[in-house]
């Protein structure tokens, strides 16, 4: 699957069902070690952490794949 429709498709999954099957805390936690990785591309300092609960799908599955949210 091409990587702009897997992120479409995992865009559309309610947070509290990735918050159910235990998929939620795993995104954050890569979000977390990606902050930390000194070769991962930074995390937007506009973007509060306490925001991710905020956060649409969307913009959780882009920033736990590459870092950003725009």
């Amino acid at each position: 699957m091409p990587e702009a429709a897997l992120r479409r498709a995992m865009a559309t999954v309610p947070l509290a069902r990735l918050r159910e099957i235990g998929v939620l805390e795993a995104l954050l936690r890569l979000v977390s070690d990606a902050d930390t990785s000194p070769e991962s591309s930074p995390v937007a300092e506009e973007e509060p952490a306490d925001g991710i609960a905020d956060m649409s799908v969307e913009h959780l599955v882009r920033l736990a794949l590459d870092g950003s949210v725009n």
